[in-house]
């Protein structure tokens, strides 16, 4: 038993945080990174404004259609859940236009691909698809969450399959933004773990964690 509590312990949270798919954090160099069509890109490490000692990701130049993505994909499986997390900065320049500093990031099949825009610094119509949640340009580091499925793509992938995907980041030029007044950090994708399987380990737990406390009651009792 003293065993195989710490066991279930371990796989609950491990079921529970969900697998990372990838992960950055921009502390050592853009390795992990390619540009456009696998050419080069405008991304730069840069000493956080904010946080003394920490690095981020930033831009030297505005564009549109993407900028920097991820050079390995992660695959993600059709039907199945997962979560983008990160954080950003809108920090502002001269002449940077207050709102509206042009920071993209979103997800594609290629670089880049059949993709869409997750999260922006304003809504913006980007190839008939349009950013549904909004970057905050105020001067202070956020965090940010996207709980999402990819879709069922039958012409190419049947339901359950593993299909390749790229994150893809950008400070566009469609925008009042000049380059470098958009920062990210801490850039993760993980898979969301299946409650059929993380909510019975963790009742196992429980149960186990309950009744090896009311022998160690009934012991004191005795």
């Amino acid at each position: 038993m003293r065993t195989l509590v710490p066991l279930l312990f371990l796989s609950a949270c491990s079921c529970m945080t969900g697998a990372t798919l990838f992960s950055e954090d921009f502390e050592s160099d853009l390795s992990l990174w390619t540009g456009l069509g696998g050419g080069s890109h405008n991304g730069a490490i840069v000493a956080d404004p904010l946080r003394a000692g920490n690095h981020v990701l930033t831009f030297t130049a505005i564009v549109i259609g993407g900028d920097i993505f991820n050079a390995l994909p992660f695959s993600l499986q059709a039907g199945h859940t997962y979560r983008l997390d990160f954080e950003y900065l809108g920090y502002a320049l001269p002449n940077s236009v207050p709102g509206n500093f042009g920071a993209f990031i979103g997800i594609t099949e290629d670089l880049p691909g059949k993709h869409q825009w997750i999260y922006g610094t304003r809504p913006l119509n980007a190839g008939g698809i349009v950013t549904p949640d909004a970057l905050i340009d105020d001067g202070v580091w956020r965090t940010y969450s996207w709980v999402f499925q990819p879709p069922v793509l039958p012409q190419f992938f049947g339901p359950g399959a593993f299909m390749p995907h790229h994150l893809m980041l950008e400070d566009t030029s469609l925008s009042g933004g000049v380059p470098g007044d958009s920062l990210f950090d801490n850039i993760r994708i993980s898979a969301v773990p299946e409650p059929s399987f993380a909510l019975p380990l963790a009742a196992a737990l429980v149960v186990l964690l309950t009744r090896r406390r009311k022998g160690r009651y009934f012991n004191l009792l005795r």
